[in-house]
């Protein structure tokens, strides 16, 4: 890895997560307005699909460098949530794909872990009925495994 390229990184966590339901549509740093959910047109029930924000890059406390700044240990985090149109469902979802997550290991970065715990919520309707049912979980990564001598570019 050039530089302290976290797109890369997040783009390689995007594509592990789209390969591991590949039937789920995963939306990066934003989350869907109701009223252009996705909807099952005979059922009207909320189509499972997938939201991914990333964290920016953050100096770790300990593990500062003799080499300098560029050679410290850095981390990032990423945020997942799984929306469907019943609990369970995104409960089995997010448990896809903690356990894809878990241990693997994009290039540049160590092992993900969980940072945290998990949440589990519901989304109300104006009726006051549940539309959609979210969980979600924290991972971490440490950045800066594989070397920074290099710096990034912008493009051209």
């Amino acid at each position: 890895m050039a530089g302290f390229n976290t797109l890369i990184i997040q783009d390689n966590i995007a594509a592990k997560l789209r390969a591991t339901l590949p039937f789920h549509q995963v939306i990066e740093d934003g989350v869907v307005d109701d009223v252009n959910l996705l909807r099952d047109p005979v059922s009207q029930q909320v189509v499972p699909y997938v939201i991914v924000r990333f964290g920016p890059l953050r100096r770790k406390y300990l593990g500062n460098s003799m080499g300098g700044s560029r050679h410290d240990d850095y981390y990032s985090t990423t945020d997942i949530m799984t929306i469907a149109p019943r609990g369970r469902m995104a409960r089995q979802a997010m448990m896809i794909i903690t356990d894809a997550l878990i241990g693997w290991k994009p290039d540049g970065t160590s092992e993900i872990v969980i940072e945290g715990g998990s949440s589990e919520f519901v989304v109300m309707s104006n009726e006051a009925r549940p539309t959609a049912f979210v969980s979600s979980i924290r991972m971490r990564f440490g950045v800066n495994q594989g070397g920074v001598s290099q710096y990034l570019t912008p493009p051209q």
